[in-house]
């Protein structure tokens, strides 16, 4: 194949390198292919800890169920094409998030961790939770992309590159040594930071009309990290008992001291995350939301727009607050 599409690319995100939503454009084909991947990923995952298709059939729709000690997913593994077509919208998403392990389960995991027990890992609940979870996280990313197709991708192109259709059409025709000659004669035109010059200009002016909605969106990160800075003060007192033996340690042993003092404070830490999570989907969500209509009139009346979809970076703070639940905090801040 030419290597047209990855000079368009090149040149795409030379134009707005520091436009951070310009390094995800995809376009409706390229975000399935990416959705079919998280989902073959995690089926891979369930296959080998020995939940493959024909025992996820028989457990399609059902909840977790923390009180017998196992988590039993939602999700249908075996989603046909018409399925994955669908992109799932937040609610969606959010209405599949399995119940927490419980305490207990946390402990566990973290001990065979700490003790190499791969076997016991990887037929945990707990294994288990987070596969789901990375499939929810996968998924997310493509609530961005559910206006995205071939056609609004090359008309960006030609939009934020300074190239026109025709010249883009022209270089799937030229070898690699003329598109290389090309692109350099393309830069040395000026066309290039004219374009850059331009999209910058019509960012700056979307972004002045979510101002103001932004700062709400990120005050709330704000009080997501508050949080966790008071379970933070909770733990110190706890890590200090144990500071001087892991200072010492190496190996199994240190591992070992880790789990103890993760199982000190895995409660606190399980807190803050469902703290975290709840105030990210009362405050942060309602807000996200709003921005995302003025940001969906922006597109629509401006094709060409690059403007943030704030309910897809509501979707990724929300399930990345998961990974929390298996930290274990050793820096505290004053």
């Amino acid at each position: 194949m030419k290597k047209v599409v990855l000079l368009c690319a090149v040149a795409m995100m030379t134009t707005l390198g520091a436009h951070a939503q310009l390094g995800n454009m995809l376009n409706k084909a390229a975000q399935k292919a990416g959705q079919k991947a998280g989902e073959s990923a995690a089926n891979a995952v369930m296959d080998r800890l020995g939940f493959g298709k024909a025992q996820n059939k028989s457990n399609t729709n059902t909840n977790a169920n923390t009180n017998s000690g196992t988590l039993n997913f939602k999700g249908n593994h075996s989603a046909n094409d018409a399925e994955m077509d669908h992109i799932p919208t937040i609610q969606e998403l959010m209405d599949q998030m399995p119940a927490f392990p419980t305490t207990a389960q946390l402990v566990d995991y973290k001990n065979a961790e700490a003790n190499e027990m791969t076997l016991k890992m990887m037929t945990s609940p707990v294994t288990m939770f987070r596969t789901q979870i990375a499939t929810l996280s996968v998924q997310a990313l493509a609530l961005g992309y559910s206006d995205m197709d071939s056609a609004r991708v090359a008309s960006l192109a030609t939009q934020y590159t300074g190239l026109t259709a025709e010249e883009i059409k022209a270089m799937e025709n030229m070898t690699d040594e003329q598109q290389e000659a090309f692109m350099m004669a393309y830069y040395q035109s000026g066309r290039a930071d004219m374009a850059r010059q331009n999209a910058a200009e019509k960012a700056g002016k979307y972004a002045e009309m979510i101002a103001g909605q932004v700062e709400q969106f990120d005050a709330v990160n704000d009080k997501v990290d508050e949080i966790y800075k008071n379970a933070h003060k909770l733990m110190k007192p706890i890590y200090e008992k144990y500071a001087k033996q892991l200072e010492n340690a190496e190996g199994k042993a240190y591992n070992r001291l880790m789990a103890e003092y993760y199982s000190k404070i895995v409660d606190m830490q399980r807190s803050a995350v469902e703290q975290a999570m709840m105030v990210r989907k009362s405050q942060q969500l309602p807000i996200a939301e709003k921005i995302e209509k003025v940001n969906e009139g922006i597109r629509k009346s401006d094709p060409t727009a690059i403007v943030p979809n704030y309910v897809q970076l509501f979707a990724t703070s929300y399930f990345s607050e998961i990974e929390k639940l298996f930290e274990v905090p050793t820096y505290f801040e004053d």
